[in-house]
Order: C-alpha cells, then sequence, then structure tokens
C-alpha cells in the first residue's frame, strides 16, 4: 500500500517523525484526503515553510490545494537520482566500447558525482 510519511525539521535541525497515513491509490482524491486529515487532526494552521516531496504530480496537486502559499521543493535523494540518471547517460559504458573507454567514462561519472 502506498503511504504517506510526515516529517518535519525542528529548531535544533533534527529531523522528527509525526506520522505515516497508508492510502488506496496514489491519485490527488487519496492524497488530498491524507494531507486534509493530517491537517486538521495534527498541523492546524501550524506555519510551514517548505515541502519536500518526491516528484509524485498528484501529491504535488493535492498539496497545492490544500497549502497553495507553501513552495514545494524535491527532495535532495530525488534531486541526486535524477542527476546521476542523466550522467550515466552522458558517460555511459557499453560491452562494445574499448576497455579503456568505459574506465575514462566510469572515471569521469564518479568525478562528476562526487562534485
Amino acid at each position: 500500500m502506498p503511504a504517506i510519511h510526515f516529517v518535519a525539521v525542528i529548531a535544533t535541525g533534527k529531523t522528527v517523525s509525526i506520522s505515516l497515513a497508508f492510502i488506496a491509490n496514489k491519485n490527488e482524491q487519496s492524497y488530498y484526503q491524507a494531507v486534509s486529515t493530517f491537517r486538521e487532526l495534527v498541523l492546524g494552521n501550524a506555519h510551514i515553510k517548505v515541502f519536500l516531496t518526491d516528484n509524485e504530480d498528484a501529491l504535488r496537486s493535492a498539496l497545492s490545494n490544500i497549502y497553495p502559499d507553501v513552495p514545494q521543493l524535491l527532495c535532495l535523494w530525488h534531486v541526486n537520482k535524477n542527476v546521476l540518471i542523466n550522467v550515466q547517460k552522458t558517460w555511459h559504458i557499453h560491452p562494445e566500447f574499448d576497455a579503456n573507454t568505459n574506465i575514462s567514462r566510469k572515471a569521469k561519472r564518479e568525478e562528476f558525482m562526487k562534485d
């Protein structure tokens, strides 16, 4: 079952788990119900600075409807994952390439990701 994990960063900079909601499916209505219920039962009118999400369109749309003035950012893990996918396309390794080419491409990928 899909789930929404609600977490917060507190004043000391630590991340704390607040709630976990299981939803029937990943459509906007399910996300809307989970987020609006969470707001009603837990958050109330608490000030939220930003939402970090994966790139789930239905979730982002539900959040926009409930919190239209709160910015949404893609979480760093997903950003890095997307960068890695594109880096692997740019410097791909292929069995038909000679060994030196593949070694060079792998080194370039690793150097780029390290930076």
